[in-house]
């Protein structure tokens, strides 16, 4: 991920897509912003920017060893159920491909905490993996637990006291040629559990981000009815 997360069309695709939330969804700039489960440290490099303190959560002592090469300040090892942070101290929560994540023994307590260190007003931008029929060999080998309905998550956030702002599908004008894909690889895995981040031909990863920037027109005006991903933009009370 660290080699590929600044370069690769689906990592700027789905930035893209949290940008547009945040133009929509947040009412100022974030005084503190905390990226949950921050990986390798993209997502906090690309949006530090924005202006504000963007703190890093990570399990992961290697993920944050990469999030140190980026020079990143702000950096706090944890589980994202038990995050080191004060209550009602965040504008701003970013929880994007954390729940699904086998090491997430409760989704719930995620959430708990999310709400916790938000202050009151402050928003939650939640994405992750949809459809457990579309469970396959990427699923096995970036530790699945779980792939999420629309309608699942959303109960989800709101049982978590969340005023609910936007639901919606998204990588779905990709939807059927990758469901097709991943259904195939579950017939024929061919060498077993692999992550589907593969090198492609630079011309198809234009193309793929131009697909892609276009679903983001859609998003500007309509939720869509399905695709790979589940979005949701939450409120604190």
């Amino acid at each position: 991920m660290f080699e590929v997360e600044d370069s690769y069309w689906w990592f700027g695709a789905k930035r893209a897509l949290v940008r547009l939330l945040l133009g929509r969804y947040l009412p100022a700039p974030p005084r503190v912003a905390v990226d949950v489960g921050c990986g390798t440290g993209g997502t906090l490099q690309a949006f530090a920017p924005l202006g504000g303190r963007w703190v890093g959560v990570e399990r992961s002592e290697l993920a944050l060893a990469f999030c140190r090469k980026r020079g990143l300040p702000d950096l706090l090892q944890a589980s994202a159920e038990a995050l080191p942070l004060k209550s009602d101290s965040a504008d701003l929560v970013l929880c994007l491909d954390v729940l699904y994540h086998r090491g997430v023994a409760d989704d719930r307590v995620v959430l708990a905490e999310c709400f916790r260190v938000l202050r009151p007003g402050g928003r939650v931008i939640i994405t992750d993996s949809a459809l457990d029929w579309l469970r396959g060999p990427h699923d096995e080998a970036v530790h699945t637990r779980k792939r999420y309905s629309l309608g699942e998550l959303t109960a989800l956030v709101e049982a978590g006291r969340f005023r609910v702002l936007r639901r919606s599908y998204a990588n779905s004008l990709l939807f059927i040629p990758t469901a097709a894909y991943r259904l195939a690889r579950r017939v024929f895995p061919g060498r077993g559990p692999r992550s589907d981040l593969l090198a492609l031909p630079r011309p198809l990863e234009r193309l793929l981000a131009a697909i892609l920037a276009a679903e983001r027109a859609l998003l500007r005006r309509i939720d869509l009815p399905v695709g790979t991903s589940v979005v949701v933009v939450a409120a604190k009370p």
